[in-house]
């Protein structure tokens, strides 16, 4: 999946692989290693990370079409809570997103990333994870070309029976 905002910032998000083989446990299961890629223009990283169950996977994409459908209400900016975590929010606290606005044609999200999938030069002193937000103006129609990316990229994933 890929998603370039009206200013030019990317991200790319696609599943690797199952984190565990089958059959490991109920839990294990359901993991997915997935790559990303964001590009800010200035600065840019990359991360790979269990960060994603199947079933938060699935929830991505049907949250990014109901954004696009106008089925989700947008967050005040103010309001998230610290750190951007109202919104689609994973079991691994590494990526979330957020609707803070949608207009006629358009709306704006934001991707939080944290801890593993935050970029490196944030946590270089060692201290304690922290987080970046990064805002994305797009337009609705790209919204559901990335959730039907994303539903593509998951179902060439080697099937697996789920619990």
């Amino acid at each position: 999946m890929r998603i370039t905002g009206r200013d030019g910032v990317v991200f790319e998000l696609r599943p690797v692989e199952w984190q565990f083989p089958a059959g490991t446990g109920y839990w294990d299961d359901l993991w997915l290693i997935v790559e990303g890629r964001v590009d800010l223009g200035e600065r840019s990283w990359s991360f790979r990370d269990p960060a994603l169950t199947i079933t938060n996977a699935r929830w991505l994409a049907y949250w990014l079409r109901q954004a696009a459908a106008g089925q989700v209400a947008p967050i005040d900016a103010e309001d998230t809570g610290g750190h951007g975590r109202r919104g689609i929010i994973f079991s691994e606290p590494a990526l979330s997103f957020t609707l803070l606005e949608r207009r006629q044609g358009e709306a704006t999200v934001r991707a939080h990333f944290y801890a593993e999938a935050a970029p490196p030069w944030l946590n270089a002193g060692g201290g304690a994870s922290v987080g970046l937000d990064v805002d994305f103006v797009l337009d609705l129609d790209q919204l559901t070309r990335a959730a039907d990316e994303w539903t593509r990229d998951l179902d060439e994933l080697p099937p697996r029976q789920q619990p």
